[in-house]
């Protein structure tokens, strides 16, 4: 296979795994900031200053729920992950084992998105209009700012001792 003819499935491959943590990240975020930070903090600005702890209740249950969808999906992807480690260290290098592990990795984080957006699709029906307010505002925000989020300076940024 040709050097060009790689570059574009890799450029897609990689664009679709770090857009489907962005929106995982986004769901498990809102998951570990649920409860934390007292008032105003159970969505953005107009569902905060206008929904009552039972509509920040049924946010947190819709992302809950979605979020638990994922579930089998994530193991499932993170056995992948394992086995695309491996291929990569395996020597010699196996170029048709890396692309079967690649391709394992896209299959699962697909299956992961598709399980989390049937369990949004569902659940966004049921709610008003301002609890989804509230979901919009929790998916656009993204996991920034939640508690453990390892961003510059945190423990995630330490190298790690020999």
């Amino acid at each position: 296979m040709s050097e060009q003819a790689k570059r574009p499935t890799s450029f897609w491959l990689i664009a679709s795994l770090l857009l489907n943590m962005l929106l995982i990240g986004a769901l498990g975020g809102f998951l570990l900031r649920a409860g934390h930070g007292g008032p105003g903090h159970r969505g953005g600005p107009e569902f905060s200053e206008n929904a009552t702890p039972d509509d920040a209740a049924a946010v947190r249950s819709v992302m809950r729920t979605a979020y638990e969808a994922t579930r089998p999906h994530r193991d499932t992807r993170r056995e992948a992950r394992r086995n695309l480690s491996a291929a990569v260290e395996q020597e010699p290098y196996n170029e048709a084992a890396v692309a079967t592990a690649l391709e394992a990795v896209r299959e699962a984080e697909q299956a992961m998105q598709v399980a989390l957006n049937d369990a949004l699709t569902r659940q966004l029906a049921e709610l008003t209009p301002l609890q989804r307010k509230g979901v919009a505002e929790a998916i656009s925000r993204g996991p920034r700012g939640r508690r453990g989020h390892r961003g510059p300076g945190r423990r995630g940024d330490r190298p790690r001792p020999d």
